[in-house]
């Protein structure tokens, strides 16, 4: 996937390095694809661990309220945008930085990927364009937050479309067909 978004905005400049005082620069190819890994397996292991924890921890609830939210969701792309953001967020709080500035946006991709299992258990479509606006949409504010002009400027030259063809073919070489979305009264039609 790195190839097409390299193909749409060109490669990315040169070692860009946050301003003082700013967050990290994203580099999109890294959360549009998920290719690439952690700079430190030890980082990534302590990541997902927390992340797990969290999802998993009854008193804060948050499988609840994400489910919630995906269930509620008029613009799923942007639920799960949202809750992938601020879940990294939240873990790179929680840890208190253990995420590195080149592997803001890998943390991304691997934290989206999982709402988006927790948005197809729970009946929705996750096809490549879903897939797609949400990647965009985390990208961008990972962009705004970090100030990342530049990236931005590049984001706009993305063709979403070409994206959304690229990750409809990884669905299907994976073998996995995206879940058709419930529509309400289709199970009461089933039954009758």
């Amino acid at each position: 996937m790195a190839g097409i978004i390299e193909e749409q905005m060109g490669p990315p400049p040169e070692a860009e390095q946050p301003r003082p005082g700013q967050p990290p620069v994203i580099a999109p190819e890294a959360a549009a694809g998920g290719e690439q890994d952690f700079e430190d397996e030890e980082s990534y292991d302590k990541f997902m661990l927390v992340l797990e924890g969290m999802l998993a921890d009854k008193k804060q609830d948050l499988m609840g309220k994400i489910a919630g939210s995906i269930d509620e969701a008029q613009d799923l792309p942007r639920v799960l945008a949202t809750a992938a953001y601020d879940l990294v967020a939240a873990v790179d709080e929680k840890t208190q930085g253990i995420i590195a500035d080149g592997d803001i946006s890998t943390a991304g991709a691997e934290t989206l990927a999982m709402i988006a299992e927790i948005a197809e258990a729970r009946g929705k479509k996750i096809d490549g364009r879903v897939a797609a606006q949400a990647v965009n949409i985390m990208m961008r504010r990972m962009m705004e937050e970090a100030g990342d002009v530049e990236g931005l400027e590049r984001m706009n030259g993305i063709n979403q479309q070409d994206i959304a063809g690229h990750l409809d073919s990884k669905f299907a070489e994976a073998g996995e067909e995206p879940v058709e979305e419930e529509k309400p009264g289709e199970m009461e039609e089933e039954q009758s």
